[in-house]
């Protein structure tokens, strides 16, 4: 069941993202370990949400909600303090890791960063911490992560893209260069022409103007 948190929205306060078909809402459950967390994906326009003690990372580098802070590529300890400093405490988001990707780009990190937060993550979840990981609309950004560590995790053997997509939205990784970023990180070679985007890309407001971005699909 899609887990939602905070705020009510209302079809007046939903974006054209939330109004897409075949489209995700709100924390979405995509795998789990055994005694432990659930990792979740999103898109902040389409009512994911951090809450309580459940940690988050950001794709977008958005305003941090959290009290407890933590930067890109500072290894489990500072998760564990992190997790520690909210424990038991009653505040309205947990820690938060602000891992800023460009829209419809990729970022400048090696595989062996990826190893290493899959490290980071799998302390967070089998302390029995849910993780959400989200961008904006919840499909270049947070599909490029999420299949990456889904991956590395073992929770698919086969195509990651293909998988996150069946299993969570079929807009998940929304570029190009997102797909062969996915494909090279995990050594997995040439990807299959199938799993190109169709130009998929996403709706936003330019003022008064409802303008899209990154692709040709017609909604």
């Amino acid at each position: 069941m899609t887990k939602k948190y905070g705020k009510k929205f209302t079809q007046a306060t939903l974006s054209p993202y939330q109004l897409l078909p075949n489209c995700h809402g709100g924390n979405h459950p995509i795998f789990a370990l055994v005694g432990g967390g659930t990792l979740y994906a999103g898109g902040w326009l389409r009512g994911a949400w951090p809450y309580g003690q459940d940690a988050t990372i950001d794709l977008t580098g958005k305003e941090n909600p959290s009290p407890v802070k933590i930067e890109a590529k500072s290894g489990e300890s500072a998760w564990r303090n992190a997790l520690g400093n909210t424990k038991d405490k009653d505040i309205e988001c947990g820690p938060w890791l602000s891992l800023p990707i460009q829209d419809l780009s990729v970022p400048d990190l090696d595989a062996g960063f990826w190893h290493c937060l899959k490290l980071d993550v799998g302390q967070i979840l089998l302390s029995g911490t849910d993780l959400l990981i989200a961008c904006d609309g919840g499909h270049g950004r947070t599909g490029l992560a999420v299949s990456i560590l889904a991956y590395l995790f073992k929770a698919t053997h086969g195509c990651p893209i293909t998988w996150l997509r069946n299993r969570y939205c079929d807009q998940a990784v929304e570029s190009e260069e997102q797909v062969y970023y996915v494909y090279e990180m995990l050594g997995l070679g040439e990807p299959p022409e199938e799993i190109m985007p169709p130009g998929f890309g996403a709706w936003y407001y330019e003022g008064d103007h409802l303008v899209h971005k990154g692709g040709y699909r017609d909604y």
